[in-house]
């Protein structure tokens, strides 16, 4: 083959691949625990589940995709899409510091369909009070956690990768990136999610329980 024509055919590759991992299109939806668009699901919570902070809700997400927020001993697990393949009675995924999410998050969306979520986890890291005499406000780890799309008549949804968002400048780009290259074929329970990018000291390691 000559070299030229292989140049051409390689550039048409790269340039379909580009393509396609930039065919995904972002959408920004909102936890409101404050009205009635989160509704109570599973068992009423004991007195000792109330003790502990337990919560388990599910809300509006995007179009026919919801979210369940399970919270509990100030430490979060959420799983995102088709409730039916939710994660969260047979699998816990967070952190073992005390954490919390934002409110508002990302979905990566192909054909209308979203397949991966990105959410911003606050991580304790024990230095919440500032020091005597200083100003400094309290000191957080912040983690994107990107996680698969629990899809119809599909293997559930589950975290694909994490991004220490202090750690990176890029950090937002690169959780794109990981959601458009893993999240569609990404095993849960069988491959691991791991930190991509930089990591710094404030953030922690993904505690998972898969209890199948």
């Amino acid at each position: 083959m000559p070299i030229r024509a292989a140049v051409t055919g390689l550039l048409l590759l790269l340039l379909t691949i580009a393509s396609e991992l930039s065919a995904a299109e972002s959408a920004y939806t909102t936890l409101n625990f404050d009205d009635s668009s989160c509704r109570q699901i599973g068992d009423a919570p004991t007195e000792e589940d109330i003790s502990l902070g337990v919560v388990r809700l599910l809300c509006p997400g995007h179009r026919d995709y919801p979210v369940e927020y399970n919270s509990g001993d100030e430490r979060t697990s959420v799983h995102y899409g088709d409730p039916s393949t939710a994660t969260t009675e047979s699998v816990w995924e967070s952190f073992s510091p005390f954490n919390s999410v934002a409110d508002k998050f990302e979905w990566r969306i192909e054909n209308g369909v979203p397949f991966a979520a990105i959410h911003r986890f606050m991580i304790s890291t024990g230095e919440e009070e500032p020091a005597p005499g200083t100003a400094r406000g309290p000191v957080k780890g912040q983690v994107l956690v990107v996680s698969k799309v629990g899809q119809p008549g599909q293997p559930s949804g589950c975290v694909v990768g994490l991004v220490d968002a202090l750690a990176n400048p890029d950090a937002n780009e690169l959780a794109r990136k990981i959601a458009d290259e893993l999240a569609r074929g990404f095993q849960c329970g069988r491959d691991k999610a791991v930190y991509h990018g930089k990591r710094g000291d404030k953030s922690a390691d993904l505690q998972t329980n898969f209890r199948q």
